[in-house]
């Protein structure tokens, strides 16, 4: 009889490690947030969540409030060393494609 409560506390125990470690030590981002909308998870996302009903709504409000980090220079140049992009492979003249042949089954 006393192995059934202590099965009990253990899976209560191992089931809010893991929701802890899941909802507290990660930072709330513009990505985390639209994966929450997606989830139907405004009203865990804070007060500016609460009256929003639809993923689409509360995707545009993730972008308002978790504004996004690019990790892409916009104004960056490409090196001047940096070699021209390399030309397509030509065809061969009888218009197939260079390769294996077909495996017929």
């Amino acid at each position: 009889m006393r192995l059934l409560p202590a099965a009990l506390a253990w899976a209560a125990l191992a089931g809010g490690a893991g929701a802890a470690r899941v909802l507290g030590h990660h930072p709330m981002d513009n990505h985390r947030c639209k994966v929450t909308c997606q989830r139907f998870g405004m009203k865990a996302l804070g007060p500016a969540f609460v009256k929003i009903r639809h993923p689409n709504e509360c995707v545009k409000k993730c972008d308002d409030v978790y504004p996004s980090s690019s990790l892409v220079q916009l104004g960056a140049a490409p090196p001047a060393s940096m070699p021209a992009a390399a030309a397509p492979p030509a065809q061969p003249k009888g218009g197939a494609p260079a390769g294996a042949a077909p495996v017929r089954r």
